[in-house]
């Protein structure tokens, strides 16, 4: 038994051995949190990932190339899994990222480390957000989408901008509601994982019209976009499928009209459509 783990160490070692070091230590873009810690030259991360069976983590070292340099050299430490945010906490505590944690594409805004452990806090009035309409193709008005907000009270709110001032739209308001059976709601409902939501990288918002966006939108306890599941041609698979759900379950000729109307209505503020100098 003995000849055999010191077989499977030495495998290891000579495939680490061939391994190129930055290969070992590039680190995952598909995170969807980081913990952070240190000050100085030298700082700690824990990148942490969502798994169908909880989380894994990846440990990362980080200093300067040279005192006061702005480069950093990156080494990555231990790799693993946890199956709870609360485990993942303490082995980032012994990493030494003890410090805060920040959201993927999210750095300004730092949130603790009971923070993270406790898991994001959801609005109790809107279930979800997302875009609506909107060209791939045509002119600035066409590629206008509406904002729609899904509540908790089964009320669907379609805000779209109110006003053009110097050819740009401003002013958004909600400009129409529509009220979802039960079973649509719950539909919706049943489908969508916040948890799993939530850990979806957002993809590049480019604001081009050469292609689609789809996004879904979490709100905080304070009635505020927490979280932008998805953008411009986003390709993860559950997000797609919860899209689409949503879209069989809302009445989407009813707010496609509204749309169309509202665009409409823009475009005959706008001069440029007109001639007026």
């Amino acid at each position: 038994m003995k000849i055999f783990q010191t077989i499977l160490t030495l495998i290891a070692a000579l495939g680490m051995l061939a391994t190129p070091a930055a290969d070992r230590n590039t680190i995952d873009e598909k995170y969807f949190a980081v913990l952070h810690g240190g000050v100085g030259e030298r700082t700690y991360e824990t990148y942490v990932y969502k798994t169908d069976k909880g989380y894994k983590y990846v440990n990362v070292t980080s200093t300067t190339v040279s005192w006061g340099s702005p480069q950093w050299k990156h080494e990555v430490n231990k790799r693993g899994t946890a199956s709870t945010r609360e485990q993942i906490a303490e082995i980032a505590a012994k990493h030494g990222a003890t410090g805060y944690c920040t959201y993927f594409k999210d750095y300004q805004n730092t949130h603790s480390i009971q923070e993270f452990i406790d898991g994001p806090k959801y609005s109790e009035k809107y279930l979800v957000g997302f875009d609506f309409g909107g060209s791939s193709w045509g002119d600035y008005y066409q590629c206008i989408s509406a904002g729609i907000v899904i509540c908790t009270n089964g009320e669907l709110q379609v805000t779209m901008p109110t006003k053009v001032e110097n050819y740009n739209v401003t002013d958004p308001q909600i400009i129409g509601t529509f009220q979802l059976t039960e079973k649509q709601y719950r539909n919706i409902e049943k489908a969508l994982d916040k948890e799993k939501l939530f850990t979806i990288d957002p993809e590049p918002d480019d604001r081009v019209c050469d292609g689609y966006s789809i996004k879904l939108l979490l709100y905080d306890e304070n009635d505020k976009v927490l979280r932008n599941c998805g953008g411009y041609m986003p390709q993860n698979e559950y997000l797609m499928d919860t899209y689409h759900l949503i879209m069989d379950n809302i009445p989407s000729d009813e707010i496609a009209g509204l749309w169309a109307r509202q665009i409409e209505f823009l475009r005959g503020q706008d001069d440029r459509f007109y001639g007026v100098e």
